[in-house]
């Protein structure tokens, strides 16, 4: 179904006051959200992606490229509503809203402050059939630092789409405005329209019924989900790993206003390198290094010989890979670690085995489930999600340079293993641990992310030693005070 007809009723009008919008079908991404967000209506499903800048930013002028941006992102500017048992997006339009900007600089820690303020701006819901479903501004630390903000419900973007191509084109116009300069226009339109039409061609389409048939026999008699078994601590143990290790660390806090859980590892840049060299050396990617490490991890800590895990996608082509709205999918992939193979071995075969998937990631991770004949249960259905960001890049307002960092991914059904950069070319490794709280324990997500990160170290100088070799788990397993069984480790 293409475009058609929607009254809807915007803030301010009186009862009679509707108005006749296009709207157009939702994709299977804004499906699957969607059903989740009904099924936990009192778990906000909302992301706040944060660019550090160390220089002081134009109020007025950062007002005015929120605005300029926002007005050309119709993507963004989209409510929900079902027709006739279908989900629709109905653009609006940006009317009077208006960034805000919080000035926290003479405030005793303003950091902290800062974290408290977004704290409560994530945990405030959205009303999904009326409201704009962002919220964008300015937090202001010093005279020279401060926070642009984008926190947003997952329904309309997600991590590429705000912290990357939104997030380039605002520095973009604010750099632009600053200095006096034309606004250079957008290559291509932002518009709502052309967005949900490629997703509705791609699921009218041949290739989405190969798609469906492929994961299908795909996931047919599959290993068990990799899920990572949760960690008996003693109570001090606990205490000492719940204590927050560095200002990314602390900013992961504020995802606990949205029931989750998390953690942010620094692996310093010098080791960050090593690693980098080694996966060159291998023939490989630093993400396809970072993924089979974590599989040999999962390997010894969830004591599977195979299994499913996730991989978070980009899914980004077409009109897609130029518009910020929803587009991410999370595709499972069967794993085998045999413990006599080398970590190269396991590696290369990973590596053949995800190209074979790729071909197939157009289909959304609910579609799959349907196909599979996924039965839910409450925790993620294919494992462990990995989730190499490679988007990030180093960005300017104006003469200001900035960092970037997320503060809440979203939620989800399972733990979630982020890696990524701030952008800057002296950046350290960020690992970032994400999970529901009705999981784990943010000291266990400490520990299990300190355990991945030592079998990273393990695998990175391994040569030619087998698998079997690599197990960290069971050598931490004692100093630990983990319990006697292997899966309570």
């Amino acid at each position: 179904m293409g475009a058609i007809c929607e009254f809807f009723r915007y803030p301010g009008l009186s009862a009679e006051g509707l108005i006749c919008v296009p709207s157009f079908g939702a994709s299977s991404a804004h499906e699957g959200m969607w059903r989740a967000q009904h099924m936990a209506p009192d778990t906000p499903n909302h992301a706040l992606t944060l660019w550090d800048v160390a220089g002081e930013l134009d109020a007025a002028v950062m007002e005015s490229a929120f605005r300029h941006v926002m007005g050309e992102a119709e993507v963004l500017r989209v409510n929900f509503a079902e027709h006739d048992g279908e989900l629709r997006l109905v653009p609006r339009e940006l009317g009077e809203w208006r960034p805000f900007h919080l000035d926290l600089s003479a405030e005793a820690d303003p950091e902290q402050a800062a974290r408290d303020a977004l704290a409560d701006l994530v945990r405030e819901p959205f009303d999904l059939g009326r409201d704009l479903l962002f919220r964008l501004g300015v937090v202001r630390l010093a005279a020279d630092r401060s926070l642009l903000v984008i926190a947003y419900h997952h329904l309309i973007s997600d991590g590429f789409g705000a912290g990357g191509l939104l997030s380039r084109r605002l520095a973009e116009v604010y750099t632009a405005l600053v200095r006096g300069e034309p606004v250079p226009g957008l290559p291509h339109p932002w518009d709502a329209e052309s967005f949900a039409a490629e997703a509705a061609e791609y699921r009218g389409s041949q290739r989405y019924t190969e798609d469906t048939a492929f994961w299908r026999d795909y996931l047919k008699d599959a290993p068990a989900p990799a899920q990572v078994p949760r960690v008996a601590l003693s109570d001090e143990r606990r205490s000492a790993l719940s204590e927050p290790l560095s200002s990314a660390d602390r900013w992961s806090e504020v995802a606990e206003t949205i029931g989750m859980v998390s953690r942010t590892l620094t692996v310093p840049r010098a080791e960050a390198d090593t690693w980098t060299e080694t996966a060159k050396s291998m023939g490989l990617w630093m993400s396809q290094l970072l993924t089979a490490s974590a599989a040999v991890y999962f390997r010894h800590r969830c004591d599977r010989p195979e299994f499913l895990l996730s991989l978070a996608v980009g899914n980004r082509v077409g009109v897609a890979s130029r518009t910020p709205g929803l587009a991410v999918n999370v595709v499972p992939v069967r794993v085998a670690v045999p413990l006599g193979a080398t970590f190269t071995d396991i590696a290369d075969t990973l590596v053949d085995e995800t190209y074979e998937i790729f071909d197939h990631a157009a289909c959304h991770y609910s579609d799959i489930q349907r196909a599979a004949g996924t039965v839910l249960s409450g925790r993620g259905s294919f494992g462990t999600v990995i989730n190499v960001v490679e988007f990030v890049e180093p960005l300017r307002f104006g003469d200001s340079p900035a960092r970037y960092f997320g503060a809440t991914t979203g939620t989800f059904e399972e733990l979630s293993i982020g890696v990524y950069t701030d952008g800057s070319a002296d950046s350290d490794l960020y690992i970032r641990l994400d999970a529901p709280a009705s999981l784990y324990h943010r000291a266990e997500l400490r520990f299990i992310g300190e355990e991945l990160i030592a079998h990273i170290r393990a695998t990175v100088t391994a040569g030619a030693q087998p698998a079997g070799a690599l197990d960290v788990v069971a050598a931490g397993c004692c100093s630990a005070r983990c319990a006697s069984s292997r899966s309570a480790c």
